[in-house]
């Protein structure tokens, strides 16, 4: 099916209209809190109490949000006594209570997602990975 000119130039308009609201707000309602103010609080926990603490609470916190149980975010919110954290989980919080749910759940997975980059298993994987490209020499027979 093909369109006419005035279908056109609206479609065209309003994927300008979509181009620039991405360049003015790259990330609107995707994450609760700027990436870089997520890598550093992940780093933070991670260097105190390790990665496996926190990676298993993203987790089950982003797979609670998938499923509809969002109750689970303000309650470890407001159970958490470590300040770190909970600069964490109170904007999670907060964007449940707006219906912000995605936003949240991609919060969650992405703290879970820089902790493992924290980890020592990642730096494993990492030089396992980089040991594929190596180059190995050549032997004649």
């Amino acid at each position: 099916m093909t369109m006419t000119k005035g279908e056109r130039q609206r479609s065209e308009k309003a994927r300008g209209r979509m181009i620039s609201l991405l360049r003015d707000d790259p990330d609107p309602d995707h994450l609760v809190l700027p990436l870089d103010e997520i890598r550093l609080l992940a780093l933070i926990i991670t260097t105190r109490d390790g990665t496996e603490p926190l990676i298993r609470k993203m987790v089950t916190l982003s797979e609670n949000v998938k499923a509809g149980r969002v109750d689970v975010v303000t309650r470890l919110a407001r159970q958490s006594k470590d300040h770190t954290l909970t600069e964490l989980l109170a904007p999670m919080s907060q964007a449940v209570r707006e219906g912000r749910v995605v936003a949240a759940g991609n919060t969650a997975f992405l703290a879970a997602s820089f902790a493992y980059q924290n980890s020592l298993d990642y730096l494993r994987e990492l030089m396992k990975y980089l040991d594929r490209f190596k180059r190995r020499p050549h032997t004649r027979n």
